[in-house]
């Protein structure tokens, strides 16, 4: 494994070639619309994958209706009263936001789609980091089948652990040896 500097890359780069950085993102973007092809592909519209992903969307929903930013009550389920959620609306505005500018199907397939893209994004940075440009279209070819596997990417995946396995990639990229893509 050779660790490469982010002026070495530039060194190796040819006249107008594309930047190390950009291979990452152009890779990225390739990989996710891959990515969206196999999940439209394989997709069969039988509801929501899981209940989390229906709550998340009650959530969603009750939240355009004008629930409060800090109330953590789920009205709907339980006794009369309701039930106390832990879940954060940090998430649910994002996809608030989705669903106002195209709709429930439209926040169903850009929501997970956006964060496989920027999950892609960091297994292809980290692999960069630590073995080289070399490593780009592996780690696409690996990284897509990967989010494809284990389904937190899924169209309609709304609850929280695409999100933590997005944060979950960055965070390792955070802490991968070798320097920064230049260029």
């Amino acid at each position: 494994m050779t660790f490469i500097s982010a002026e070495e890359a530039f060194k190796k780069a040819e006249p107008g070639s594309l930047s190390t950085t950009s291979r990452v993102w152009l890779a990225a973007l390739l990989g996710t619309l891959v990515f969206a092809l196999i999940q439209f592909a394989t997709y069969t519209p039988d509801g929501f994958p899981n209940n989390d992903n229906l709550l998340r969307m009650i959530h969603v929903q009750d939240l355009l209706a004008g629930q409060g930013w800090y109330d953590p009550v789920q009205y709907r389920l339980g006794l009369e009263g309701g039930t106390v959620m832990h879940w954060s609306k940090l998430i649910d505005a994002p996809i608030a936001a989705l669903v106002l500018v195209g709709g429930k199907a439209f926040a169903a397939a850009a929501w997970p789609g956006l964060l496989a893209f920027v999950a892609l994004a960091g297994l292809v940075l980290g692999a960069v980091r630590t073995g080289g440009t070399e490593t780009i279209l592996p780690a696409s070819v690996i990284g897509v089948a990967a989010l494809w596997s284990v389904g937190a990417f899924s169209i309609g995946a709304f609850d929280h652990h695409n999100v933590h396995v997005v944060l979950l990639i960055w965070g390792g990229v955070r802490v991968a040896r070798g320097p920064a893509p230049g260029g």
